[in-house]
């Protein structure tokens, strides 16, 4: 290995995927700007929600996720065709994407649904002041 080449491998890798995807060449081809925006919007439909700026549908999240993490290679817009294509390597965008998606916080907490929130005990229950007159409590 030569010596730059061995400097740069043990580097720490500090870009996101938005910032390596905004420094791409201007794709020549129609097929090429096709991949670029398909890749674009997955990353910012992500980012979006990781950064609280959008929510999204924890479907359309789950399948934003499965298409990064595929190994399809049959289907021509799949994750591994379309860095190929763009000349990005896979592994290293990965990578990149997850950098970016921490430094939003615990945003898998809100791809499961929002705020985590602990349910009450008996004792809290039983600490409850009684309902005004006329008023029933719920389940009674």
């Amino acid at each position: 290995m030569q010596p730059d080449r061995q400097r740069e491998a043990e580097a720490p890798a500090t870009e996101f995927a938005s910032e390596i995807i905004l420094k791409l060449p201007e794709p020549r081809s129609a097929e090429d700007r096709l991949m670029l925006a398909v890749l674009a919007d997955a990353v910012a439909l992500l980012r979006e929600h990781a950064y609280g700026q959008e929510r999204h549908s924890r479907q359309l999240l789950r399948n934003t996720l499965g298409w990064f993490e595929s190994d399809d290679v049959d289907w021509p817009l799949s994750f591994r065709n379309v860095c190929g294509a763009l000349g990005l390597d896979p592994l290293g965008l990965h990578a990149a994407l997850e950098r970016e998606l921490d430094a939003g916080g615990d945003w898998m907490r809100r791809v499961r649904g929002g705020e985590v929130r602990r349910f009450p005990s008996r004792a809290d229950v039983a600490d409850v002041s009684p309902p005004a007159p006329g008023l029933r409590r719920p389940g009674r």
